[in-house]
């Protein structure tokens, strides 16, 4: 007899344990939103509405800079490109960020930092310098070199794409741009797929859609629950129970994982069209 009140015991806690973890798992972010990235189309070839169709939905934020005016070598360029991945100051003289040195000037403001005075009159005058904004480690970062036909990607650390997708999106960019006589909009859409598999954007797809999934299986499971629970003779109201058979309940564990390996992210390409 005590077998089968500890029995019904844990079913109970069993349906308010999986019930509770749907009602959490409808309630808590799937996955963190990504930041709106910064389009700055300095060189005036893109549709920024038609880009941010195709950078919104990425896992990571997209900055994407066009320039005429960038000075230096494509070499340069590409650092440039690289450096706003984790650099927190610009290139520039005092708190200005030159845009014919450094791309991206728009990711960087300028932080005051307050002087003091201290006993004898010994003073530290106020400094102020540039600060780079968002989370660099979490972005991906294109440019666009019109006057020489470059182009650079690269990511933070935080940014687990592989490094083929960067390749294949330096080459998608410079056939398309050759397909479409120079339409930088469409080359840039197609880069953008590159960079995402069409695995990365089904699986984008199934979180957008997660609440309404959870909802779902809340709905499926608590039916499934209730069944199980009447079938072990908690859901009726018979007062006899009697004996079953010799039946035995294993705990067996659920030990499968997320299939990530927790590889190093960053990474990037660049190359002319």
């Amino acid at each position: 007899m005590h077998l089968l009140i500890r029995r019904k015991a844990g079913l109970r806690w069993l349906a308010l344990l999986f019930i509770g973890s749907c009602f959490a798992c409808l309630f808590w972010p799937g996955q963190v939103s990504a930041a709106t990235g910064t389009i700055a189309d300095d060189a005036q070839v893109l549709n920024t509405a038609a880009i941010r169709q195709y950078t919104d939905p990425f896992s990571y934020t997209v900055d994407i800079f066009t320039t005429t005016i960038f000075k230096g070598s494509n070499s340069d360029f590409d650092a440039s490109v690289k450096g706003l991945t984790s650099n927190t100051t610009g290139t520039g003289s005092g708190t200005y960020c030159d845009p014919t040195q450094q791309v991206g000037c728009e990711l960087f403001s300028t932080q005051t930092v307050p002087g003091s005075t201290y006993p004898g009159g010994f003073n530290i005058p106020s400094t102020s310098f540039l600060v780079r904004n968002g989370d660099a480690d979490q972005s991906v970062e294109i440019g666009v070199d019109v006057s020489t036909r470059h182009l650079a990607i690269y990511a933070g650390s935080g940014v687990t794409i592989p490094q083929s997708h960067y390749n294949n999106a330096i080459q998608v960019f410079a056939a398309t741009m050759q397909r479409t006589h120079d339409n930088y909009t469409q080359a840039t859409v197609d880069a953008l797929n590159a960079l995402q598999s069409a695995s990365d954007r089904f699986w984008n797809g199934v979180r957008a859609g997660l609440p309404w999934i959870v909802l779902a299986v809340l709905i499926v499971g608590s039916l499934i629950v209730s069944l199980v629970m009447r079938a072990n003779g908690l859901g009726g109201s018979s007062r006899s129970y009697g004996w079953r058979n010799s039946n035995t309940w294993s705990s067996g564990g659920n030990s499968g994982g997320n299939g990530n390996s927790g590889g190093g992210g960053g990474g990037g390409a660049s190359g002319n069209f």
